[in-house]
């Protein structure tokens, strides 16, 4: 959910976050995201966790979007292969299917791997 994601975003870089970003995509339903092309981009409210049903053939700067699938992302921005850098929190669903079958580079954002780390340094 965007608000979730919003509370989390503010609390680590602060209000601006979205600033961040050139694309900001929420409730994206891997694995479908990655492989069913039919599964459009909605545009978000940033109000709360409703989409709009509104057809997107851009993004617009700062927004925020709900589904979609991998193709028409990379046919709406251009970017492809390690122009994109995806970031999520699942190891599988998130960066191996976003690596291995499309050849975008990722970010983890992963709580638990901070006290793996301090385990093993």
């Amino acid at each position: 959910k965007f608000t979730f994601v919003d509370q989390g975003m503010k609390y680590i870089f602060g209000n601006d976050w979205r600033e961040l970003f050139d694309v900001v995509i929420v409730k994206a339903r891997k694995p479908d995201f990655y492989n069913d092309d039919d599964i459009p981009f909605r545009p978000q409210e940033p109000s709360g966790d409703l989409p709009t049903w509104r057809q997107i053939d851009r993004f617009e700067p700062g927004g925020v979007y709900q589904e979609g699938n991998a193709y028409d992302f990379m046919k709406l921005t251009g970017w492809s292969g390690a122009n994109v850098l995806y970031f999520g929190d699942h190891v599988f669903y998130d960066l191996a299917n976003a690596f291995v079958n499309i050849g975008w580079r990722t970010g983890a954002v992963i709580e638990e791997l901070e006290a793996e780390i301090k385990t093993s340094n």
